[in-house]
C-alpha cells in the first residue's frame, strides 16, 4: 500500500495484493488493483477506482511524479507478467499503450519472467529492479523518463546488470545513503546463494566502473524479505530497516557517515 497524489488535494491509498481471488500458481483471475480515493468525511465510504485486473502475481509497484505540481500522473506494477504502467487520466487509470511504455522504460518489456522489485531513483531519471520475479538479476536502466513525451527519449537508456549473485531477490530501496549527491541502491535476499549467504549489498555508481557493489550484512542472520529507508534518529542521514521472514527479524542498519 502507498498513497498515490492524483492531483490538488487528491489522494488515493493504491493497495496491490499477491493474487487474485481464487489464483492458484499465478493462474486464475486476474488481481484487482484499487485506488481508494481519502474521502472527505473519513467515517464515509471511500471511493474506489480500479487501476487493473490483467495480472497475476502482481509484487511491487512504484509511484511515477511526473506532473507539475509534483503530482503522481502514474504507477509501475511489477508482476509475473512484467512490468506495466498506468496513467491517472480524466479521473481514472488507464494503461500506457505498450510502444511508449516501450520507449520510456525497456527494461520493463524486454522478455524476461516477471519482474519482483521496482524502484525509482535520482528524481526517476533511473529505474532499478530485481528480476526475474524472486530473481537473481539486480538491474538498473538509466535515462530520463517523462510518460508525457516517450517517444523522444527511447534512444537515451542504457541497461546495466549490477549482480547475477541474488538468491530469491526480494528487497530493494533507493536513496542517497553516502551523501554522494545522488542515489545509491540497496538490495536485499532472502534464500541463501552460491556462497551460501543471505544478506544486503548497497550499490554505488563509480567514475571508472557503472556500479560497485558493497556487503552491509551478508552472514546467516538477515533473509532479506523487505527494505525500507527512513532518518530514524535525526541526524541528516538514510538509515536503513530490514524485515527478515525466515530468520524472524527486523534489524535497524544505523548510518554512522562521516561528513
Amino acid at each position: 500500500m502507498r498513497w498515490a497524489n492524483v492531483g490538488k488535494n487528491n489522494y488515493q491509498l493504491i493497495v496491490v495484493p499477491l493474487h487474485g481471488l481464487g489464483n492458484k500458481n499465478g493462474e486464475g483471475r486476474g488481481v484487482r488493483i484499487w485506488g481508494y480515493e481519502f474521502p472527505k468525511d473519513l467515517r464515509g465510504n471511500w471511493k474506489r477506482h480500479l487501476v487493473d485486473s490483467t495480472m497475476h502475481l502482481t509484487h511491487n509497484f512504484e509511484i511515477w511524479e511526473d506532473g507539475d505540481n509534483g503530482s503522481a500522473t502514474g504507477l509501475i506494477v511489477a508482476s509475473k507478467e512484467g512490468g506495466n504502467i498506468f496513467q491517472w487520466r480524466k479521473k481514472k487509470w488507464l494503461p500506457v499503450d505498450d510502444e511508449s511504455a516501450s520507449n520510456s522504460l525497456p527494461l520493463l518489456t524486454n522478455d524476461v519472467a516477471g519482474i519482483g522489485e521496482i524502484r525509482r531513483l535520482n528524481n526517476g531519471k533511473s529505474i532499478a529492479t530485481i528480476q526475474p520475479m524472486h530473481g537473481n538479476l539486480l538491474q538498473v536502466e538509466s535515462g530520463f523518463y517523462s510518460l508525457k513525451k516517450p517517444q523522444k527519449l527511447a534512444g537515451d537508456k542504457q541497461i546495466d546488470v549490477l549482480s547475477d549473485m541474488l538468491s530469491q531477490g526480494h528487497a530493494l530501496v533507493c536513496g542517497d545513503f553516502l551523501g554522494l549527491g545522488n542515489d545509491q541502491i540497496v538490495a536485499g535476499w532472502r534464500n541463501p546463494n552460491a556462497y551460501k549467504k543471505v544478506g544486503i549489498r548497497l550499490f554505488k555508481p563509480q567514475e571508472v566502473k557503472n556500479w560497485q557493489g558493497y556487503p552491509l550484512d551478508d552472514s546467516v542472520r538477515m533473509a532479506c524479505e523487505d527494505l525500507q529507508a527512513a532518518d530514524l534518529d535525526g541526524d541528516g542521514d538514510l538509515d536503513i530497516i530490514a524485515s527478515g521472514r525466515a530468520t524472524l527479524n527486523v534489524l535497524i542498519y544505523w548510518n554512522n557517515r562521516i561528513p
